[in-house]
């Protein structure tokens, strides 16, 4: 315990945050390319799909920054708050992380039989390898 004292604030917060905060970034930051993909029907509805996805973004980040300075810091520590977030995202990267054993298959037709090229072959094994629940 010592010696982690010995080591200067900005080097201890820095190390601290040096792996959880750019993982969960980083699985954050691909939830809506994912459901953008997995949405998109066709090309033809892009802009469509694409601005509904973000307005509901946009709509989840508003409601959660209300009940977050409205109805949690009424009721709960600042600490608290914090922490059930850093838990549920460890938990969620957990969860998230790609199992030693699982196997990919590799469609090669959809679901009426006809062929597919091998990069959406591919695209579509990557999707149903990680459902998105």
């Amino acid at each position: 315990m010592a010696l982690w004292r010995a080591v200067p604030l900005p080097a201890r917060i820095l190390m601290l945050d040096g792996a959880p905060v750019p993982t969960s970034c980083l699985l954050l930051g691909m939830v809506t390319p994912v459901v953008i993909k997995l949405l998109l029907p066709d090309l033809t509805r892009t802009g469509r799909v694409v601005g509904c996805v973000y307005a509901t973004g946009t709509v989840g980040s508003v409601v959660g920054n209300f009940h977050t300075g409205f109805v949690l810091l009424a009721y709960f520590d600042t600490w608290l708050i914090v922490t059930a977030v850093a838990l549920t995202l460890f938990g969620l990267e957990v969860k998230c992380l790609p199992s030693p054993i699982a196997t990919t298959r590799e469609p090669s037709a959809d679901s009426s039989g006809h062929p597919m090229p091998r990069s959406v072959a591919m695209d579509s094994a990557a999707i149903s390898s990680h459902p998105v629940s």
